[in-house]
């Protein structure tokens, strides 16, 4: 099949830009999914793409966000962001998930270490290279 003979790099980092500049940056783990996302995708079929972010605190979903702007950075990246604003959530974040919602998770983060309260918006910046 198709998606196991493709071969890709794939790196991706995740920002958290807080409304006041802040900016807290993690390197992320890509999924076993990624290359059908990719294979379909590549194929132009819209069913399976990026769509959502989300994020957790315990293995518990605090809060889930489509993705708002999906842009081409370079030749090799992309970006996919998804604003939290002040009223999405008020409460630490461990875990960071990028999904495609029909087809599941193109890579996670563990380990983050934020807290975000109900006075406050994030950006959460999620950019995927193809090396």
């Amino acid at each position: 099949m198709f998606k196991e003979k493709l071969e890709l790099d794939i790196r991706g980092r995740v920002a958290f830009i807080y409304d006041t500049g802040e900016v807290v940056r993690y390197d992320n783990a890509i999924q076993a999914t990624a290359k059908e996302i990719v294979s379909k995708a590549l194929i132009g079929n819209v069913t399976g793409l990026i769509d959502t972010i989300e994020l957790y605190n315990l293995g518990i979903l605090i809060c889930s966000r489509p993705v708002t702007v999906k842009s081409i950075v370079n030749a090799t990246e992309v970006e996919f962001d998804a604003l939290f604003d002040a009223a999405s959530f008020n409460s630490h974040v461990d875990e960071a998930r990028l999904k495609a919602s029909a087809l599941g998770y193109f890579s996670i983060v563990t380990g983050v270490d934020i807290t975000k309260t109900s006075i406050q918006s994030i950006l959460v910046s999620w950019t995927i290279q193809i090396v």
